[in-house]
């Protein structure tokens, strides 16, 4: 909670989160953090929060997400170049790697959410072609928000 000139305490802030994404390990630290400030996040109005983004989001206390405001998750990847020089995604990012995201997630939601967020996600190997969850009831749905 924060602390008021006059000495009061008052309620955690609500951050707003838009990103295209970013570093997996970046995403785990700042949900973690949110986590532990007990700190509320909402995705706004056509808004988009993908990848580590979406990853970050998760670790709100309260997570809102707007009825046109998207939330995007795949699976992690590596990127490298392929035999033509061109960077290209690959998914095959080891057996210690998912566990971790795996269980970010169940740290984050429970063990039956965690493990559903972790299987949709994987079906999704690209950042372009993520998962894609639209507006506040599809969220609070596949609990991604604790509330519309």
């Amino acid at each position: 909670p924060c602390t008021a000139a006059d000495g009061s305490t008052v309620a955690a802030p609500i951050i707003y989160l838009h990103s295209r994404g970013g570093r997996l390990d970046d995403g785990y630290a700042l949900g973690r953090e949110l986590r532990r400030l007990g700190i509320s996040v909402a995705i706004g109005a056509e808004e988009q929060c993908a990848s580590s983004c979406a990853v970050a989001f998760l670790g709100g206390k309260k997570r809102v997400v707007a009825d046109d405001g998207l939330v995007v998750f795949h699976a992690p990847y590596f990127m490298e170049k392929n035999e033509m020089g061109v960077r290209d995604g690959d998914c095959d990012v080891g057996e210690n790697y998912l566990a971790e995201l795996r269980a970010y997630y169940q740290e984050m939601t429970d063990a039956e959410t965690g493990d559903r967020l972790f299987e949709r996600t994987m079906w999704y190997c690209s950042a372009d072609a993520g998962w894609v969850v639209k507006g506040g009831s599809a969220a609070e749905l596949y609990g991604i928000a604790t509330e519309k």
